[in-house]
């Protein structure tokens, strides 16, 4: 399933970032710093994967998809500043987001399926 997909996606880009968020200079590890940012969305990215399995109706489920889409973006968003400061090596930088690309397209395709199976949900409600 897309849910369980994700949140492995998202646990392994957890596990590659974190050694070097820890190394990462002191200001960045203060509660606005790149490195809390980093770890805030993906945190939230992890949490909104979990909700989307209580979710009953394609509604709520794309709107779960949405949050999750927009952690993405702030979280790809950091990465780069992080890149752009040289706190984060453009190795590491293009590795992290290698991984941010691919759940990118998984949610991208899990999206779409909801929105398919809403279209069919809604026309045999007009019957």
């Amino acid at each position: 399933s897309y849910r369980e997909s994700v949140l492995t996606k998202v646990s392994d880009a957890m596990d590659y970032i974190e050694p070097f968020l820890d190394k990462f200079p002191r200001p960045e590890k203060g509660y606005a710093g790149l490195a809390t940012r980093i770890r805030m969305t993906l945190n939230a990215m992890a949490e909104r994967a979990m909700d989307t399995q209580k979710c009953h109706y394609a509604k709520s489920t794309l709107k779960e998809l949405t949050e999750l889409d927009k952690e993405l973006m702030y979280c790809r968003f950091y990465a780069r500043r992080a890149k752009e400061k040289k706190v984060m090596a453009l190795h590491t930088y293009s590795v992290f987001n290698g991984y941010l690309t691919e759940i990118g397209k998984m949610l991208g395709s899990w999206i779409k399926t909801v929105e398919a199976s809403e279209k069919l949900e809604a026309k045999r409600n007009r019957r």
